[in-house]
């Protein structure tokens, strides 16, 4: 044989010299080098808020396991961590490779390690094996990070992947699904704090703090959907305002934004390789379809059984372990970016979720007023989210129209009248469009209730008359009792007592005509009070007790209840405080054994008033700091705001002027922010009597003219009254007695023409003292003479006694017996 010649390079091939002289090239050993992947591996984005989470990576990876899965649900953040993770850590691993898996994952694999572990084999089975292979006899320490991990828990590819935890292979996953026996840790969502900082990193410019907010709350601080937006504000000129009013209307997924190649986008088509419906089999996607109609919070698993119908909790299990569910054995939660993601593009039929929405028709027709503040606080978000569906879908059912209507009236039970309007207003829509008249009849009504409730009596007298119309039309005669009721109501807070008591007299009618004995009770009551407005107490006291006798005869124990705190108010007003406070006490016993908050807030308010008027404030305020106590858990806002004003009443007679102003002032936002007009004016003007008292009469008159202002506009002659004769208290306080009687004047006829017999008494004997220090003495006289003569027949104990120190302080021992001398020589 010839000579061998051995020749040293690169990738020859064996050629033939002559006859027999063969020369044999010998191939360089391959070198594996540092960086296993050839795949490109992810840039590093913004890194805001995961310092801890990323610590805790590195501590368990080093101190705990080889093997660490990062899981949960699409955009949240998991690939950032470990991008993070990966370039922070990578310089002190022998080798190291990322593996970023969009197909199957021995497809990934081959692509990714061909070069540097110099793959030979063609097939997919085998070059992953073959790579396997190889990793597994690589020396050192070793990082593999594989992002997005999606392969069965029982597949033999993952398998063979976990086994180089046992090569000095450190093993760093990331999914939507766990793995069991594989070591996870849940990623959730930036706290606000940091979601704000991310936002600011992507969209530097200032924005308002507290619509971003509300932003990140909408999303649930979702670490993808923060940058996406922000991006589309920074390079559409969208502001915070229209991604705010896209997400109200539930069509967030549609926002338009350019893509990184440049094309028109929509978010959804961001989510659509984010989440793969395709994957999930009818009866999983069905189960998903039923929490898009529940609120995006941690249900607890006793409850969702009962509202879905699902017994087993397997299938939510494995929800949670596929990444479409947040939670684990106790409570599950569905994302609110997956939420509005299903809703976009795959949302539940009416027949699909026909059970769940008999089950909340049924709770919210079993709801009232009357429950628990918790109750309701736990009810409503269900209600809500079924309520937005519902309007998201468009649908005109009666069924639809009674529900948003009774959503309505829980919501204007605990003050939020703004939600109560607006659920009100779409169920007023769908009566109409159906022709559902009684429907029609009684949300027009409820919705005069909103209005009367914030203080717009005109706009309230609208919706009731509407109302009214309706209902005499259809013959609903229960129905027009009622609203005749609310009517009145309006007049008797405009002060017009006679007009108010006409309607009172035709509902009282109706309801005895048609044997309806709980509205005779009301409207009694009702009648009661205005003879009590009016300052005839003898006949309201009359009208009360047979409302009493109603009440009781029926066991209607909230009207009795009402009734009998009414009737303490006669006594009251009488002067006699013992007798009130008996009927009081009866009144709260009730109250308190059937469970009304409501009414055993306001009972303990009027109880702190007797004690107010005894001079014991020390006990009127701790009887008014348990009212305050109750409306604030129950979430009665106009209920709070009227005893936050009574306690700054305490602080005013403790000559504590500054502490009476901090409760007036939170009195007052209290009013401003439930838009209770009539509240708001009320507080006004006791806010300009500290300044009044202060001395500093100037804003005293600036708050009163806002208070006039304000009780003009709405119609409230009582308070309107009220204010003017404030306002005539500063002018003559400046001595400025021409002005001051004015402003009673106009006082006293807006009084006279109401029949305010109580305030008729208050301005004439203010009056009186004008005149009198403008030396007109024998007018004074006779204007005190006309007080004495309407409080005597009223029985206005508060007056009376005015009086009788005045009539001593003019030198005339006798007391009242010199005004009752006077009025029987006077004409």
């Amino acid at each position: 044989m010839g000579n061998t010649i051995t020749i040293e390079g690169d990738n020859k091939d064996a050629i033939v010299i002559g006859d027999n002289n063969k020369v044999i090239t010998q191939k360089a050993p391959h070198t594996i080098p540092k960086n296993l992947a050839s795949t490109l591996t992810p840039t590093l984005a913004h890194f805001v808020g995961r310092e801890s989470e990323l610590e805790e990576i590195e501590q368990r990876l080093k101190e705990d396991s080889m093997l660490l899965l990062l899981n949960g649900i699409g955009g949240i953040g998991k690939s950032t961590l470990a991008s993070y993770y990966f370039h922070h850590h990578k310089e002190r691993f022998d080798h190291y490779g990322y593996v970023q898996v969009d197909e199957a994952i021995e497809l990934n694999f081959k692509k990714a390690f061909a070069t540097s572990l110099d793959l030979k084999n063609e097939t997919l089975e085998e070059s992953f094996e073959e790579a396997i292979g190889k990793l597994s006899n690589l020396s050192g320490k070793k990082l593999l990070v594989i992002d997005d991990l999606k392969v069965a828990s029982d597949s033999p590819s993952l398998r063979a992947i976990l086994g180089l935890a046992h090569c000095g292979f450190t093993l760093l996953f990331t999914s939507r699904t766990t793995f069991p026996n594989l070591p996870h840790r849940f990623v959730e969502h930036l706290p606000l704090p940091n979601a704000k900082e991310l936002f600011g990193k992507h969209y530097p410019k200032a924005v308002d703090e507290e619509k971003l907010e509300q932003l990140l709350r909408i999303i649930d601080s979702h670490t993808l959907l923060i940058e996406l937006i922000a991006k589309i504000m920074v390079e559409e000129g969208y502001t915070l305002d229209h991604i705010l009013t896209q997400l109200s209307q539930g069509a967030m997924v549609t926002i338009e934004y350019t893509d990184d190649e440049g094309r028109l986008a929509m978010i959804n088509d961001r989510l659509n390789r984010l989440f793969n419906l395709q994957n999930l089999s009818e009866t999983y996607l069905l189960l998903l379809k039923k929490f898009v109609i529940l609120p995006s919070a941690d249900l607890p698993f006793g409850e969702l059984s009962e509202i879905l119908g699902e017994t087993a909790q397997g299938r939510l299990t494995f929800l949670v372990k596929r990444g479409w569910l947040i939670g684990g054995e106790e409570s599950y939660k569905l994302h609110p970016i997956l939420h509005a993601y299903l809703i976009a593009n795959t949302p539940p039929t009416r027949e699909e979720i026909s059970p769940q929405f008999d089950f909340f028709m049924n709770a919210i027709r079993n709801s009232t007023p009357s429950d628990e503040l918790s109750k309701k606080n736990h009810d409503l978000p269900y209600f809500e989210a079924m309520a937005r569906f519902w309007v998201k879908n468009g649908s005109m059912e009666k069924k639809i129209g009674y529900f948003l209507a009774q959503l309505g009236f829980l919501y204007h039970s605990i003050g939020a009248y703004g939600h109560a309007l607006e659920y009100l207003e779409r169920s007023l829509a769908i009566c109409q469009a159906i022709g559902d008249k009684s429907g029609e009849g009684t949300t027009l009504n409820n919705i005069g209730q909103i209005y009367k409730a914030r203080g717009d009596l005109t706009t309230a007298l609208t919706y009731l008359q509407q109302s009214l119309t309706i209902r005499q039309a259809i013959g609903d005669k229960k129905g027009e009792g009622m609203t005749l009721n609310n009517i009145a109501a309006i007049y008797h807070a405009r002060g017009d007592l006679t007009t108010a008591l006409r309607y009172l007299q035709q509902s009282l009618a109706i309801y005895q005509a048609i044997g309806n004995q709980r509205g005779e009770g009301s409207t009694l009551n009702n009648i009661g009070q205005i003879y009590q407005a009016r300052g005839d107490l003898t006949t309201a006291l009359t009208y009360l007790q047979q409302s009493l006798a109603i009440y009781h005869a029926i066991g209607d124990k909230s009207g009795e209840g009402s009734t009998l705190n009414n009737i303490s108010q006669i006594y009251d007003a009488r002067g006699d405080l013992t007798t009130a406070l008996t009927y009081l006490q009866q009144s709260l016993a009730i109250y308190h054994a059937i469970g009304d908050k409501s009414g055993e807030g306001s009972t303990l308010n009027n109880i702190s008033q007797i004690y107010d008027a005894r001079g014991d404030l020390t006990t009127a305020l701790t009887y008014l700091q348990q009212s305050l106590a109750i409306y604030h858990a129950i979430g009665d806002k106009s209920g709070e705001g009227s005893t936050l004003n009574n306690i700054s009443q305490i602080y005013d007679a403790r000559g504590d002027l500054t502490t009476a102003l901090t409760y007036l002032q939170q009195s007052l936002a209290i009013y401003h922010a439930i838009g209770d007009k009539s509240g708001e004016g009320t507080t006004l003007n006791n806010i300009a009597a500290i300044y009044h008292a202060r001395g500093d009469l100037t804003t005293a008159l600036t708050y009163l003219q806002h208070s006039l202002a304000i009780l003009q506009a709405i119609g409230n002659q009582r308070g309107e009254g009220s204010s003017l004769n404030n306002i005539a208290a500063i002018y003559q306080a400046r001595g400025d007695l021409t002005t001051a009687l004015t402003y009673l004047q106009h006082s006293l006829a807006i009084r006279q023409a109401i029949g305010d017999k109580s305030g008729m008494c208050a301005t004439l004997f203010n009056i009186g003292h004008i005149h009198w220090k403008n030396d007109d003495h024998d007018q004074a006289i006779q204007n005190w003479v006309e007080a004495y003569r309407i409080a005597k027949k009223i029985e206005y104990a508060e007056l009376l006694n005015a009086l009788e120190g005045l009539a001593k302080d003019l030198g005339h021992e006798e007391g009242l017996g010199y005004w009752e001398r006077l009025s029987r020589e006077r004409p």
